[in-house]
């Protein structure tokens, strides 16, 4: 059988990234099944290929095209490319199908304009490469999942993005991941946290939960999607509704962020 080649982008070299990554490996017990292929720094003066061993067998390469053509348990990608240029080069790896997971270190947003990129992050990154109309950051816990209506912005952006198509694909996609957890979550509404304050409070503070949000809801609702809410977003994340809901919507980054 053909190993499963997961491809591991360690992120910025001074970040935590590059030691999360090795230390791990060094944990991972051999595997026939797997293959790790990992792209590190030239500049990554910390990297010791015997210290992650464990018995893994293991080389190291210039590129990926080099790497897919190795057997080795542990393939190491030493690259003079800016980290932000591995994920694309990963991603579209994974995406042509030679490569089956994608696992990603931190990368600094500055960096990666700083490498020549238009994308502010991992998100955009994916969606140039995929080609899809939408992609949305989101986030399998084992408590609760969460999915971001918007990524990388400015806040003062964020309600110029709260509109029926935004929400309407948003809420399309959340059904996709719902359609692939267990089957007692699968049975959860998707719980949509309000924008505002109190979600509103009826239009008190902000009109975007009564003009926009809540007629959203109830034509998903109306067309067999299990969807509740705008839920009130300070409580929205207590541990008593974990259980209630089988994803979050969340209409802005450090909202489902910081939960």
């Amino acid at each position: 059988m053909k190993k499963k080649r997961i491809l591991i982008t360690t992120g910025d070299v001074d970040g935590v990234g590059p030691e999360v990554t090795y230390k791990a490996l060094a944990q991972i017990h051999k595997d026939e099944d797997f293959q790790y292929i990992v792209f590190r720094s030239k500049f990554d003066d910390k990297f010791c290929l015997s210290k992650i061993s464990n018995g893994h067998s293991y080389v190291e390469v210039k590129s990926l095209q080099e790497a897919i053509n190795k057997n080795e348990d542990i393939v190491v990608v030493t690259s003079e490319h800016p980290p932000a240029k591995w994920v694309e080069i990963a991603a579209e790896s994974c995406l042509n199908e030679v490569c089956d997971a994608l696992v990603t270190g931190p990368l600094s947003k500055t960096e990666i304009v700083n490498s020549g990129y238009n994308q502010i992050g991992h998100t955009e990154i994916l969606k140039k490469v995929s080609g899809a109309k939408a992609v949305y950051m989101t986030f399998l816990g084992s408590k609760f999942n969460v999915l971001l209506l918007t990524g990388h912005i400015p806040v003062k952006m964020i309600p110029s993005y709260i509109n029926k198509v935004n929400l309407e694909e948003s809420i399309k996609t959340a059904q996709v991941v719902v359609n692939l957890l267990c089957t007692e979550q699968k049975n959860r509404p998707i719980g949509f946290i309000g924008l505002n304050p109190h979600a509103g409070e009826h239009g008190l503070i902000g009109s975007e939960e009564m003009q926009i949000i809540k007629p959203t809801i109830e034509h998903m609702k109306y067309n067999g999607v299990n969807i509740e809410g705008p839920l009130v977003p300070d409580a929205a994340f207590l541990p008593n509704t974990w259980d209630k809901y089988s994803i979050f919507i969340s209409p802005y980054h450090d909202q489902g962020l910081t939960a």
